[in-house]
């Protein structure tokens, strides 16, 4: 069984319910491409911990970690993230991510570690495809943490990747993407995310649609329309992704779990440049409001034809 499918069964449920059914299965599909959302820290107990571990040395760095640093110029707008090609059969969507996350293990005392990752993913109009991922070295936020994971005994709590196919190993076969029958009116396409949704839930789907699906032109301008709708959403119009490459933050915060996400779209091309996640006062262990403890930059988005290197 994937690793990240044994955390899945030991990390504690989600404080709101999933979004439909169709999203829901391609939110699975999925699960181990796009950035972790967990609405509160994901515990995993030692035990499981050393299962998921190989033969990696995690070596603590010179200083405390600079996870959150950003470049100190804006970067020219992104390119390269607007399919120039309809995603028909035989194709893929194919989508390259960077960024990182917050692991949280144990919870007597627990500590957190951020794990970067590289990922490659190629995604066919039924949902089947495939994917290619590496962990990085991980970083510690505190001296805190580093200290608590060497008194665990140093396990690897990250892993080095994946190489494997998705959607086909989900029960019942792949889902197909939910994007293809989005509404391209702003007013009907508002409609549609927000019937029997929570506006948490509501940014959640907007977001899934602009990552890992195929959008159109104007889907995507209506979903860049609809993103300041969202009742508690925030809009900076000189916000920047983790990169520097500018483009129009839409912030939420989630005040029960204590976490605010930022997601950067270009207003130039309504792409997902990519997102951010910081701690809210009262986050977990006392981390100072402001912690990023997540983000991702997305760094190419194309329609191809083959999955490149497949093994044979």
């Amino acid at each position: 069984m994937p690793e990240l499918e044994l955390l899945k069964r030991f990390a504690p449920p989600p404080t709101t319910p999933a979004p439909e059914a169709r999203q829901a299965a391609r939110e699975a599909l999925l699960r181990r491409t796009r950035r972790r959302r967990f609405p509160r820290p994901l515990l995993v107990v030692p035990a499981l911990a050393a299962i998921a571990a190989v033969a990696v040395l995690l070596f603590w760095p010179d200083r405390e970690s600079r996870v959150d640093e950003r470049p100190a110029t804006r970067k020219p707008p992104a390119t390269g993230l607007a399919p120039t090609r309809p995603l028909t059969q035989g194709r893929y969507l194919y989508t390259r991510v960077r960024g990182g996350y917050l692991n949280i293990v144990g919870d007597r005392p627990g500590y957190a570690v951020f794990a970067p990752s590289e990922s490659e993913t190629w995604i066919s109009l039924d949902g089947s495809g495939w994917l290619k991922s590496r962990n990085g070295k991980p970083a510690w936020l505190t001296e805190r943490d580093h200290a608590r994971w060497v008194a665990a005994g140093r396990p690897d709590i990250v892993g080095k990747g994946d190489d494997t196919s998705i959607g086909v190993d989900d029960q019942g076969g792949p889902t197909a993407m939910p994007t293809l029958s989005l509404p391209t009116d702003p007013d009907a396409l508002f409609a549609a995310l927000r019937r029997d949704k929570s506006p948490d839930q509501t940014f959640q789907t907007l977001e899934e649609s602009l990552r890992g699906n195929y959008t159109t032109p104007a889907q995507r301008a209506a979903l860049y329309e609809v993103a300041g709708r969202i009742p508690g959403v925030r809009r900076d119009p000189a916000a920047t992704d983790h990169d520097g490459r500018p483009g129009t933050g839409f912030t939420l915060d989630d005040t029960q779990n204590k976490l605010r996400t930022e997601l950067i779209i270009d207003p130039r091309t309504h792409v997902l440049l990519g997102d951010e996640q910081t701690t809210l006062p009262g986050y977990w262990n006392d981390y100072k409001s402001g912690t990023v403890i997540g983000w991702t930059v997305i760094d190419r988005v194309e329609v191809v034809d083959k999955i490149r290197q497949r093994p044979a």
